[in-house]
């Protein structure tokens, strides 16, 4: 029984990995000096398929973006700005070894999807290098008809863990089971 649900487990690890290996999702942060009294911060993921030295918009299958600027005493104190891959006008990045070694990208301006203290004034990315200051906000104000840079900030790559430990995992766990197997026929 106990080799059975060995098996079991050890090839839906191996079914579920092996559609993903494939897949790269890449998750990274952007960080930016205060503006005022408000807090500048943001998180974001994008995917791609394929193992892609250069990816570009049309390789990507996924991208989401949130931008929050947190300011004491306001209500609510965190105004959210969120980004999919409708919003982007352009991307490239580059990957070395499944790293990521350039990143550039614009999105389109949005408003504070949770307050109304931001309808006038829309926000965007713009990411020009993976350097220190390489990535701005502009603030798009409405009201008055002009754009203007709201921070400047740096993109930071997070690694994340592959899927390829899933169905490595996976495989360790089919051959130890067939091991088992070959020892108690033999």
């Amino acid at each position: 029984m106990h080799s059975r649900l060995v098996q079991i487990l050890a090839l839906l690890a191996v079914g579920v990995a092996a559609p993903l290996l494939h897949a790269t999702t890449i998750a990274f942060e952007y960080t930016a000096p205060n503006v005022g009294l408000t807090s500048v911060s943001g998180f974001g993921t994008f995917s791609y398929s394929g193992t892609l030295a250069s990816i570009a918009l049309g390789n990507l299958t996924s991208f989401a973006f949130e931008l929050d600027l947190t300011t004491s005493g306001a209500l609510p104190p965190t105004a959210i700005f969120d980004y999919d891959l409708s919003d982007l006008l352009s991307f490239s990045a580059s990957s070395s070894g499944g790293v990521i070694t350039a990143l550039s990208l614009s999105t389109e301006f949005e408003g504070a999807s949770n307050t109304s203290n931001f309808d006038e004034n829309q926000k965007n990315l713009i990411v020009t290098s993976l350097a220190t200051n390489g990535a701005f906000n502009q603030n798009d104000d409405t009201v008055l008809t002009e754009t203007t840079l709201y921070d400047t900030g740096t993109i930071t790559i997070t690694p994340e863990p592959s899927t390829g430990l899933l169905a490595g995992g996976g495989a360790l766990l089919l051959a130890f089971w067939r091991r088992t197997l070959r020892a108690r026929q033999g």
